[in-house]
C-alpha cells in the first residue's frame, strides 16, 4: 500500500474561492497523493490558493480544452510514467468513503482487483427555499430526493450519471471510452460487482436505484442557492425532501469539524447577500479588444511558460484570422505582458531560479534539487525566464532588496505584539481600542507627509492627462494625415478642370451631368436647378472636388451633390 498512487484530476468552473478551498481541504484529508487542477477560465485567485496547498496540488496550464473531462483524462494519461489510480471530478463533486468499512481512501484501493471502477453520483441541494447563501456547500445542501436518481422524475435537473475511478499502469493505456463508460474489461462498480453496458445502464437507468447502497460514491452540489443559479427568489429544486448528513459525517472525521443539522437553514438567506450579484456591468474597452481575439487567452499563457517572446505570440495570433493593425497589436501586447507579470508574481519557483542564476556557481543538478524539477522542467523554466524579464519587471515595480526583505521586528513591537494578544485574551475590547488609538495617534501623518501624498496623487494625474493628450494628438495628425493622402490620390488638378468644366457646361445648359469615372471611382454627381442660386465659381468646385464639403467625408468622389451650386 505504500506504493499505491492515487490522484485526483479536479475541472474547476466556479468563481467562488470559498467553494473551491472548501473542496480542496476535503479531498486533501481524503489522502490523495497529488490534486492535479485544470481551470477552465481565468480565475486570479486559483494561482494563490495553489501555491497555498503546493505541497498537495499541482496546477496544470490554462487551457480551454480543460472543459471537456475527456481530454484532461487524455492529457494527464499522457503524462504519467509510474502506475496510479486517478478520478476526475469537478468542483462541486466530492468524493465520499463509507468510514465505518474503511480507514482510508488507501486501504480501501489497496482490496480492489480491478482496472476501472464506476462510482455513482448522489444530488444534494437545500429542502428550504434559498436566495443566497454564506455558509459552505456541506452546511447549506443537506437534502437528497426520495429517489435521487430515477430517469427524469421528479426534476430533470438531476440525470442520471456516475464517475469512474480508473487505473492506468503506463502512459500508453487509455481506461476509458469517454468519462463515464470504461474500455478496461476488468470493470466494476465500488462494491466490487462486475459490469458491463448492459449491467450499468440498468443500475443508472431503474426507477429504484439507489446508490447509498454502495461503499464509495460522489455527492455532487449542483443545485444552489437562487443567486447562484440564476433562479427568481424564493424557488427551489423540487422534491429534495430526505434529509442525508453522509457529508457532514465523513467532514467531521476527516477534519474534526463537528455535525450541524441546522446550518442549512441558518445560513439560507431570503434575500441576496451582495447586492446585484448577477448584474452584467459594461465591458470596457479594452475587454471588447480582448474577446474579439480569436485565441484563447489561455494559450498566452502556455506560450509564455514555453519561452515564446512577444513577436512570435503575435505572429501566431496574426496567423489565426486576426488583423495585423497597431490596435491589435497593442491588445497582443497588454495580455501578454499582463500574463506575464501574473506568473512572476504567482510562481516563486521562477524568481528562486532568476537569482540562483544571477548568482552563479549553481550546476543544473544543484537547480533541479533546490527547485525539486527534473532536467526536462529545468530547461522549460529557463526558457520562460528568458520572456519574464524579472529584472525589467522589478524596475518598474520600484522594487529593492529592501522591499523584498521581511521586517525585522524591533523590541517595541515584539511588546506591542504580547500586549494585543494579552489583551484578545482576555476579551478585554476597550483596552484593545484604546491601544489601537494611541498607535493611530502616535503615528499621524505630518504636515509634509500628508503634502508629499498629495503632490504623488497630482503628479499621476498630470501624468494620466499628458498622456490622453497624447493620445488625442496621434489620432488627430492619423485622421488629418489619412484625410490628405485620400484627396491627393483622388484628383489631379487636370481632372479637377475637365471635371469643372462639365459641371459648368451641364449647369448652362440645363442638362443632366453624366458619371465620369475617375482613378477607377464614379462620380455621381446630381444636377437640378435652385431658385435664386448663382453658378458655382471655380473655387467652389474645387472645395467640392477637393473634398472640403461635409465634415463627415474625406473624399466626395464616391458621391457629389451640386445642386446647390446650380443656377436657375
Amino acid at each position: 500500500m505504500e506504493n499505491l498512487l492515487v490522484n485526483c484530476l479536479v475541472r474547476v468552473s466556479t468563481d467562488n474561492q470559498q467553494d473551491f478551498v472548501e473542496w480542496l481541504e476535503y479531498h486533501i484529508a481524503m489522502g490523495f497523493d497529488c490534486i492535479f487542477v485544470f481551470d477552465t477560465g481565468h480565475r486570479g485567485w486559483l494561482d494563490g490558493v495553489c501555491e497555498k496547498y503546493r505541497e498537495h496540488v499541482t496546477m496544470v496550464p490554462r487551457n480551454d480544452d480543460w472543459k471537456f473531462k475527456s481530454r484532461m483524462i487524455s492529457s494527464y494519461v499522457s503524462r504519467r510514467t509510474a502506475p496510479c489510480w486517478a478520478v476526475c471530478l469537478d468542483d462541486d463533486e466530492f468524493l465520499w468513503l463509507d468510514f465505518q468499512k474503511f480507514h482510508s481512501l488507501k486501504q480501501y484501493m489497496s482490496m480492489v482487483r480491478c482496472e476501472a471502477i464506476s462510482i455513482y453520483v448522489k444530488y444534494l441541494s437545500s429542502e428550504h427555499p434559498m436566495v443566497s447563501r454564506v455558509g459552505t456547500l456541506i452546511d447549506c445542501f443537506q437534502h437528497c430526493r426520495p429517489n435521487p436518481q430515477g430517469k427524469a422524475s421528479p426534476n430533470e435537473n438531476t440525470p442520471n450519471t456516475a464517475v469512474t475511478l480508473f487505473h492506468v499502469p503506463n502512459n500508453q493505456f487509455r481506461p476509458l471510452r469517454d468519462p463515464i463508460h470504461p474500455t478496461a474489461p476488468n470493470w466494476t462498480d465500488s462494491r466490487g460487482v462486475i459490469q458491463n453496458d448492459a449491467k450499468f445502464n440498468s443500475y443508472i437507468l431503474s426507477d429504484t436505484f439507489e446508490p447509498t447502497a454502495y461503499p464509495l460514491r460522489v455527492y455532487k452540489y449542483a443545485l444552489k442557492s437562487g443567486v447562484e443559479m440564476d433562479r427568481k427568489p424564493g424557488t427551489k429544486p423540487v422534491g429534495y425532501t430526505v434529509y442525508d448528513p453522509s457529508m457532514q459525517k465523513a467532514r467531521e472525521i476527516l477534519l474534526h469539524i463537528p455535525m450541524n443539522a441546522n446550518t442549512e437553514e441558518l445560513f439560507a438567506k431570503d434575500a441576496p447577500v451582495v447586492e446585484a450579484a448577477n448584474e452584467k456591468r459594461e465591458l470596457t474597452p479594452e475587454e471588447i479588444a480582448e474577446n474579439e481575439i480569436p485565441v484563447p487567452l489561455a494559450r498566452f499563457d502556455s506560450a509564455i511558460l514555453n519561452g515564446r517572446t512577444l513577436d512570435e505570440m503575435v505572429k501566431y495570433v496574426c496567423n489565426s484570422a486576426y488583423q495585423d493593425t497597431p490596435e491589435h497589436r497593442k491588445t497582443i501586447d497588454r495580455i501578454y505582458n499582463r500574463e506575464r507579470r501574473m506568473i512572476i508574481e504567482s510562481a516563486p519557483e521562477y524568481r528562486k531560479l532568476h537569482d540562483m542564476l544571477k548568482e552563479g556557481g549553481h550546476t543544473n543538478a544543484s537547480l533541479m534539487s533546490a527547485l525539486g524539477v527534473g532536467g526536462y522542467a529545468l530547461e522549460n523554466m529557463k526558457r520562460c525566464l528568458k520572456v519574464l524579464d524579472i529584472d525589467a519587471y522589478d524596475a518598474d515595480a520600484n522594487i529593492t532588496i529592501e522591499d523584498l526583505a521581511p521586517e525585522v521586528p524591533t523590541p517595541d513591537m515584539i511588546a506591542e505584539e504580547a500586549k494585543t494578544k494579552e489583551y484578545v485574551a482576555n476579551d478585554d475590547i476597550a483596552a484593545l481600542a484604546a491601544s489601537y488609538d494611541e498607535q493611530v495617534t502616535v503615528e499621524k501623518q505630518t504636515a509634509e507627509e500628508q503634502q508629499v501624498v498629495v503632490d504623488k496623487e497630482e503628479a499621476k494625474r498630470a501624468k494620466a492627462r499628458a498622456s490622453r493628450k497624447k493620445y488625442r494628438d496621434k489620432k488627430k495628425a492619423e485622421k488629418e494625415a489619412a484625410q490628405k493622402a485620400a484627396v491627393e490620390s483622388a484628383v489631379s488638378p487636370e481632372e479637377k478642370a475637365e471635371l469643372r468644366d462639365l459641371v459648368k457646361e451641364c449647369t448652362a445648359t440645363e442638362t443632366p451631368l453624366p458619371s465620369p469615372e475617375v482613378n477607377g471611382a464614379v462620380i455621381d454627381v446630381k444636377v437640378t436647378k435652385v431658385e435664386e442660386s448663382p453658378a458655382p465659381t471655380d473655387a467652389e468646385l474645387d472645395a467640392v472636388l477637393d473634398g472640403e464639403v461635409g465634415e463627415e467625408s474625406t473624399n466626395l468622389l464616391d458621391n457629389v451633390d451640386l445642386s446647390a451650386f446650380v443656377n436657375k
